[in-house]
């Protein structure tokens, strides 16, 4: 039998069933006794004393504890004990099982709420600090600057060996590869009939789609606004966002580049071209300090 001190200050004797640890590192027993009509009862406890008055420590569960008092609570722990706990840093609590992360001692409820695992060096950061990967996970800003990359197409995040050229994922650049057609005059032979048709052919104009509603990466707030104010154009496209680029602020199709080419707004913003058919990528600073004029400017190259 055990002295079992009860959270509502009652101290009863009492049975240890089961031992755990909670989310700071303490132990917390749980006991079955008698309640004041005879019928047993289980709770738990951080606080037990033997028969003969020696104090269990919450840390180890060793019988030679002190009853420690601080102004939030009580803690029973060995002299061995009282060396291993540390404040956690974010929530002012001591606690037995820290761990560092970001060179800060944080408890192992803090660290389940408020860190993530870097994907790259397995280092914990805070979650306000991590970039989300295209692979659903984080990575720290070491690891983001050092070995990781922003695909210029899909404005993901992918490690270096994804990296195929042209600032592109390996999913992006072989989506590119695929929109590429390839003519080679040493292996087709073209016959006069064939010839005539595509004089006939290229004397008409080009088919265009139908008025439809644009698509995009709508986890981007920007783009997801633009395509909900464009409505329905004449020439849907795909809107995706670019990051800051010194040399060019838009990427467009060859079709929409000269359209863009003979028209004023080349004067506001540097354009250069795609391979794909109907993509529009527009870099993160237009799309935050001038989000009018890029609506309009989309209006211009999606309309007739």
């Amino acid at each position: 039998m055990m002295k079992v001190h009860l959270p509502n200050g009652i101290v009863v004797e009492g049975n240890i069933l089961s031992s755990n640890k909670d989310e700071r590192g303490f132990l917390r027993w749980k006991v079955s006794y008698h309640n004041v009509t005879g019928e047993e009862t289980q709770a738990e406890s951080s606080r037990l004393e033997t028969k003969d008055g020696k104090i269990l420590c919450a840390g180890c569960g060793s019988e030679n504890a002190a009853l420690i008092v601080t102004e939030k609570e009580e803690i029973c722990l060995c002299r061995n004990c009282q060396e291993k706990v540390k404040v956690c840093e974010d929530c002012g609590h001591k606690a037995l099982s820290f761990m560092t992360a970001e060179e800060k001692i944080v408890c192992r409820k803090c660290l389940d709420d408020n860190y993530v695992l870097c994907d790259n060096c397995g280092q914990h950061i805070h979650s306000d600090n991590a970039y989300s990967t295209a692979n659903e996970g984080y990575v720290c800003q070491n690891c983001y600057e050092n070995h990781y990359f922003t695909c210029q197409r899909c404005d993901n995040l992918y490690h270096n060996d994804d990296y195929r050229g042209d600032g592109y994922c390996v999913n992006c650049y072989e989506e590119d590869e695929e929109d590429k057609f390839y003519l080679d005059p040493d292996v087709i032979r073209v016959t006069e009939e064939t010839k005539e048709k595509l004089r006939v052919l290229l004397k008409k104009p080009l088919p265009v789609s139908l008025p439809g509603y644009c698509c995009g990466n709508e986890g981007d707030p920007y783009i997801a606004q633009i395509i909900k104010i464009l409505g329905k154009v004449d020439f849907p496209v795909y809107l995706y966002g670019l990051q800051d680029r010194e040399e060019y602020q838009l990427s467009l199709a060859a079709i929409t580049l000269r359209k863009f080419q003979k028209s004023e707004w080349k004067r506001g913003f540097r354009a250069t071209g795609n391979s794909s058919l109907n993509k529009i990528g527009i870099c993160l600073d237009l799309r935050k300090n001038q989000f009018n004029r890029v609506v309009r400017l989309v209006k211009y190259l999606t309309r007739r």
